[in-house]
């Protein structure tokens, strides 16, 4: 087997020959179908340069190669890695063995029509476009670093820009204290401590099913993780632990030695990479595994319009609610931009009616103001 877990170790390592020459090394990843994309990487570096040794030319590479080898460079070391893992199977669409210089306008415009066709996964209705553009968006970073940095032919590129479909406007949601109640009791036990870790931290998806050991500091209450950005391996973000969120997390010490949080295997099986699922055991949360359980209890306690990104919604709400600052909500979410916390912590049509309410009593009540609420009886007094 060309990937394998080193006796020890928690992470996997590949060894594969190619030509009579062993290649082999480490893939810094606990996770199989991450650890088989380095080495499908490593073997494509390695194909490219026994097909030219020393040629400093510009060649050619197919688009799974490519994938995978921004997978190894880029995605595994940023918080969005199995975002794009599960991007880069709907983009083999357009042909696994396809050149990158092959790629045209047609092939995309394709690719982006077959997609708005299909339903999302575990929803019933249509992927959006949304998500459409985000997986555009991915091939087009690819295609571009493969030209940049790898010196590889990619021909004209498409017209990017023509292929981003209309985004709808701003969606606000954010899930109701009886909404909560419900969830919970139709939710999975396994799935709880998860679930409430997600609402209470207001951390993103990728954050909460990968959140290791390493990135929770008890003894000072506090941890840190990598979110999405530009920068090498990430930008850091911290947050303070609260007795909820500290019990949370007390309570999964044991179930697995690199990750937080784990699904309790109902059924003996074998994953979509092959690897054995043993019923009884536990296993960090895939980047979609956990998708069915999370559709099924929302459909148990009748809610509709629900995403799992909805409970960061809700806690930056929340904060917001509770303290009436919107830049403490803005540090909770790690954002740079007050623009961008907005979009997250909006207000419900009763906090505007709330609102109104006391501006109105001030200005009835307010000093050297004589006017007074109506009282629906006769004022006292005498007709001029």
């Amino acid at each position: 087997m060309s990937v394998y877990k080193p006796k020890k170790s928690p992470f996997y390592a590949y060894s594969f020959d190619l030509k009579g020459v062993r290649h082999h090394g480490a893939t810094k990843t606990a996770v199989y179908e991450e650890a088989k994309a380095v080495e499908a990487a490593a073997r494509e570096v390695a194909r490219q340069a026994a097909l030219f040794p020393g040629d400093k030319k510009k060649v050619g590479m197919a688009l799974k190669a490519a994938l995978d080898r921004y997978y190894v460079e880029v995605s595994q070391h940023s918080a969005a890695g199995d975002d794009d893992l599960t991007k880069m199977e709907k983009l083999l669409a357009v042909g696994a063995d396809k050149a990158l210089s092959d790629i045209t306008d047609s092939d995309i415009a394709l690719m982006v029509a077959k997609r708005r066709g299909q339903k999302a996964r575990y929803r019933k209705e249509p992927v959006s476009n949304a998500t459409v553009n985000r997986e555009t968006e991915l091939l087009r970073r690819v295609v571009r670093r493969a030209r940049e940095l790898w010196g590889v032919d990619v021909g004209d590129e498409p017209k990017w820009a023509k292929h981003l479909l209309p985004e709808a406007d701003e969606r606000v949601r954010e899930v109701t204290e009886a909404e909560e109640e419900k969830l919970f009791a139709n939710l999975r036990l396994d799935y709880r401590p998860m679930v409430r870790f997600a609402m209470t931290s207001g951390l993103r998806l990728s954050n909460v099913i990968r959140l290791t050991w390493k990135e929770v500091d008890l003894a000072a209450g506090k941890l840190t993780v990598k979110t999405k950005s530009r920068r090498p391996g990430g930008k850091s973000h911290t947050i303070p632990i609260t007795p909820v969120l500290r019990a949370l997390i007390a309570n999964e010490r044991g179930n697995h030695p690199i990750f937080v949080f784990t699904y309790l295997c109902e059924k003996n099986r074998n994953d979509k990479m092959g690897a054995k699922r043993l019923a009884g055991h536990r296993y960090p949360f895939s980047a979609d595994g956990w998708r069915k359980a999370w559709q099924a209890a929302l459909a148990a306690a009748d809610i509709e319009d629900c995403r799992f990104h909805d409970l960061r919604h809700t806690a930056a709400t929340r904060i917001v609610r509770a303290t009436g600052n919107i830049k403490i909500a803005q540090k909770l979410l790690g954002h740079a931009s007050l623009v961008s916390t907005a979009r997250y912590a909006h207000v419900s049509q009763e906090d505007v009616l709330e609102a109104m309410l006391k501006v109105d009593h001030r200005k009835i009540t307010g000093p050297g103001n004589d006017e007074q609420p109506e009282s629906g009886g006769k004022t006292g007094g005498s007709a001029a």
